[in-house]
């Protein structure tokens, strides 16, 4: 049992238990060791958050990731639960870089093998989903905050392509596609409506915004901005409200985005409209 927990403590793992009797095992567990090691920390602060507790969560995590130089998710968790845009960036990258790390195979103790199963697999096959993970939810996040020219930064960045690189389907998630719009509409200057239009209007898979399900609405008033910045630097000036009007009717949105069933506010945003 032995090498197995040592495997268990050294390797990364994705899933994670939150009910009483794993936190009432885990807890018990403290009571023998010496302090707790690492992984301890990190599982009880989830199922702690998971109950709604916040203080003690965060001193878990702070503890976990000062144990363990590699451990993306508690520098996430701590991310996800401090109260400011500020304080959480730096925690998402942090993260992402420990991902990375992990993905490229360079834990500690990656040259360890229990049963067959080596540390370096399990942590390259977690660093991979986490940097999946990370990638997509740190895209939301500055989406959310509309924080533009680090959204550029982040996904334009040598180790956002050296993550794609080690998972090639991060570059076709749909926050990602998304951000590519938003960085050329919003952080680009001038915009370039034409590099939106093209994300927004690829035919086959990588046009299809599986993820967005209703919410298309968003992928729809997107590119009828692309469409009317184009119009208004053709003319040197914003549009009339009719103009921008006539602009959405002579662009309508593509089906692949513009399916009028697909939100409750897509009605308004079809390509009849």
């Amino acid at each position: 049992m032995l090498p197995h927990v040592h495997l268990s403590c050294a390797s990364f793992c994705c899933s994670r238990q939150i009910g009483d009797e794993w936190l009432n095992l885990l807890l018990a567990s403290e009571q023998t060791a010496q302090s707790p090691n690492w992984l301890t920390n990190l599982h009880v602060a989830v199922a702690l958050i998971e109950r709604g507790d916040v203080d003690e969560p965060m001193k878990r995590l702070a503890a976990s990731l000062e144990a363990q130089r590699l451990n993306p998710v508690a520098a996430r968790t701590l991310a996800v639960l401090t109260d400011s845009v500020d304080s959480a960036w730096p925690l998402y990258q942090k993260a992402f870089t420990m991902a990375l790390e992990l993905a490229g195979g360079n834990a500690d103790d990656d040259n360890d093998t229990t049963n067959g199963t080596s540390v370096a697999s399990v942590n390259v096959a977690a660093g991979k989903q986490l940097l999946l993970n990370l990638g997509s939810e740190m895209c939301a996040f500055l989406q959310g905050a509309e924080l533009w020219a680090d959204l550029q930064t982040f996904v334009e960045g040598q180790q956002f392509a050296d993550a794609i690189a080690l998972a090639p389907s991060l570059a076709t998630l749909d926050t990602v596609l998304l951000s590519q719009v938003y960085i050329a509409l919003r952080a680009e200057s001038p915009a370039k409506p034409q590099d939106a239009l093209a994300v927004l209007g690829a035919s086959g898979p990588a046009g299809c915004f599986p993820t967005f399900g209703r919410a298309r609405s968003v992928l729809m008033d997107l590119w009828f901005e692309a469409n009317q910045v184009i119009e208004e630097t053709t003319l040197g000036r914003p549009l009339l409200p009719i103009e921008a009007r006539d602009n959405r009717v002579s662009i309508p949105a593509p089906r692949n985005i513009g399916c009028p069933y697909a939100s409750w506010s897509g009605a308004n945003k079809c390509q009849y409209w």
